[in-house]
């Protein structure tokens, strides 16, 4: 009677399976995690939505016209008003809206001017605005209707 020698190790079809498995846990982990710069990127413009709503809201309670400016890398809340010159923009200096640092690789689109990017009006109402924010990655879109209504897209 021949004796059958035991094998030590592993099988190649062992091997290629635990090497798939690995693969496939890996490709999950990266499609969970996601894209870090990108998750920070929607969150400061889920922040900026709220805002925007509150800001909204600013300007029905005080019966002010109020401004959203964003300079380079920060953004400022401001009011219209009336003085001898003509109407000025100034700081809003209010608790619920402040100022706020804006990312350098997270840039507006478009043309710059010295006027505020989004307006509100006494009565709640916006000019309406669709803002393109783009980094190297992605670019969103925030839109504001005239009534209001804020939404952040993925373009």
């Amino acid at each position: 009677m021949k004796r059958r020698r035991l094998q030590a190790g592993f099988t190649l079809l062992e091997l290629m399976i635990v090497l798939l498995v690995i693969g496939l846990m890996t490709g999950i982990g990266i499609a969970l995690l996601g894209d870090s710069a990108g998750q920070r990127q929607r969150a400061k413009l889920g922040s900026l939505a709220s805002e925007f709503r509150l800001a909204r809201e600013t300007a029905l309670r005080t019966g002010q016209v109020i401004g959203w400016y964003l300079a380079d890398d920060s953004y400022r809340y401001l009011r219209l008003r009336a003085t001898p010159q003509g109407p000025r923009w100034s700081d809003l200096n209010d608790d619920g809206l402040r100022d706020g640092a804006w990312p350098t690789d997270f840039a507006l689109a478009g043309p710059r001017s010295a006027a505020p990017q989004m307006v509100w009006l006494p009565n709640g109402e916006s000019e309406g605005a669709r803002l393109q924010f783009r980094s190297e990655a992605r670019t969103y879109v925030v839109s504001v209707s005239r009534l209001g209504t804020v939404s952040v897209d993925d373009q």
